[in-house]
């Protein structure tokens, strides 16, 4: 069947954390599988456990194992919970500096790989710090922030029980690289290898 076609999904590569990456994608291409979703992790690819040269010789050989095997890379999926959680929403400045850094390296890791979408989960809050505030701004954009609100409203304890609503946590939103800043919004992941987008 067309609508099932193989050619429509990629495989996540983290599964294979106990394998080297050859025999993973190996595995991938054997069952007929024609693209991947890299997880930008130790042991396969850490762009932290390199310098700037050895990187760029990692990529590279990274588009030459895909080559060899016709895969490619639908979606890249750099690991966001590290030494330090990727958080430009994070009270300290360091953070914040360290999480645009990593978003800025991992985007050009994208695009060397020729990956279409970037897996990206930008920042949060702490729970027990999220305000009436943080509330009705979420609600101007969101169903959940909508839900937030109507919570807090019925609750009766204005700002101060806005603390302790039930807090809905957004799934992360894959980046779509592309030429026209239309194509530079958040998608809703797709299973269909990159093929299909659903817009958040």
């Amino acid at each position: 069947m067309n609508e099932w076609s193989m050619a429509r999904f990629c495989v996540l590569t983290a599964p294979f954390l106990h394998h080297t990456l050859e025999y993973g994608l190996d595995s991938i291409a054997a069952n007929g599988f024609s693209s991947i979703e890299l997880w930008g992790a130790s042991p396969h690819y850490c762009l932290d456990d390199y310098d700037s040269a050895s990187r760029a010789h990692a990529v590279r050989g990274i588009n030459s194992m895909l080559a060899a095997r016709g895969l490619t890379m639908a979606v890249y999926h750099p690991e966001q919970v590290r030494q330090y959680p990727v958080n430009i929403a994070s009270p300290s400045a360091y953070i914040r500096k360290k999480s645009l850094d990593f978003m800025r390296r991992s985007i050009e890791d994208a695009a060397a790989f020729s990956a279409p979408i970037m897996i990206l989960a930008p920042g949060w809050v702490f729970v027990d710090d999220f305000t009436q505030a943080d509330t009705a701004r979420r609600g101007k954009h969101t169903a959940a922030g909508r839900m937030g609100k109507a919570i807090g409203g019925a609750s009766g304890h204005g700002a101060a029980g806005a603390r302790h609503q039930p807090f809905v946590q957004h799934a992360a939103a894959p980046f779509t690289l592309g030429k026209s800043g239309r194509d530079r919004g958040l998608h809703g992941h797709s299973a269909g290898a990159g093929k299909r987008r659903w817009r958040r």
